[in-house]
C-alpha cells in the first residue's frame, strides 16, 4: 500500500464516529504527514479546519497548507499533483497560489496520464478554445484516460447530442459511476 493509499484509510478512519478509532486515523496521518506524504498533509488540514477528532483551529491549518505547499516542488505522483492544482484553483488565498499555478500542476499530471487533471485543464480553459480543435482533442484524451467528466462534456458536444455516439459516451461514463451521466441516460428514456 502506498502512503497516499494509506493516508486515505486513515483520513476514514480519523473521521469515525467512535472516538478510538478517530484517534488511531488521527495519529496514522500525522505519521504519514511526517514522511511526506501529501495527502496527508492536506487532509490534516482538512481535520483542523472543520473540527470532528480534534479542535477547529485555523493556525494549525494554515500550518498544514503550507506544510503541503512545501512539498509542491517535489511531487510526482499524478493524484498529488492533481490535488495540488486543485489546492491552487480552490483554495487560491490558503495556499498563495493563481489559475496558472493550478494549470502548472493539472499539466504536469496529465503529463502522467491522469485524465481527471487533463479533463480539469478543459473545463478551465473551455472559454478560451482555439480554432485548431486541440481543445476537443484534448477532452477525448482525457476520455480516454477514464475521466467520467469528460465522457460526459463529449455527450453534450455539437455535433454528437442527439447521435449513437452520445449515448455511447453517456453510457460509458455511468458504467464507471458517473451519477451524471446515469441521470442524463434516464432522462432520455
Amino acid at each position: 500500500m502506498s502512503y497516499r493509499s494509506a493516508a486515505e484509510s486513515a483520513f476514514l478512519l480519523a473521521c469515525e464516529e467512535e472516538e478510538e478509532l478517530s484517534k488511531l486515523g488521527l495519529a496514522l496521518l500525522s505519521e504519514l504527514a511526517a514522511k511526506e506524504c501529501y495527502l496527508a498533509r492536506l487532509c490534516m488540514m482538512y481535520l483542523y479546519d472543520s473540527g470532528g477528532v480534534v479542535e477547529r483551529n485555523s493556525r494549525l491549518a494554515q500550518e498544514w497548507a503550507d506544510s503541503a505547499a512545501a512539498l509542491h516542488s517535489r511531487l510526482t505522483n499524478p493524484d498529488d499533483l492533481y490535488d495540488a492544482g486543485l489546492k491552487c484553483r480552490w483554495d487560491k488565498f490558503r495556499f498563495n497560489a493563481s489559475d496558472e499555478d493550478a494549470l502548472h500542476f493539472w499539466g504536469k499530471s496529465a503529463a502522467l496520464g491522469n485524465g481527471v487533471a487533463l479533463f480539469a485543464i478543459c473545463d478551465m480553459t473551455r472559454h478560451v478554445r482555439d480554432s485548431s480543435g486541440q481543445w476537443v482533442e484534448n477532452l477525448k484524451t482525457a476520455a480516454r484516460l477514464g475521466s467520467t467528466e469528460a465522457m460526459v462534456e463529449l455527450a453534450e458536444q455539437e455535433g454528437v447530442r442527439g447521435t449513437h455516439q452520445e449515448t455511447v459516451w453517456l453510457r460509458a461514463a455511468a458504467a464507471l459511476g458517473s451519477l451524471r451521466a446515469k441521470e442524463m441516460l434516464n432522462c432520455e428514456d
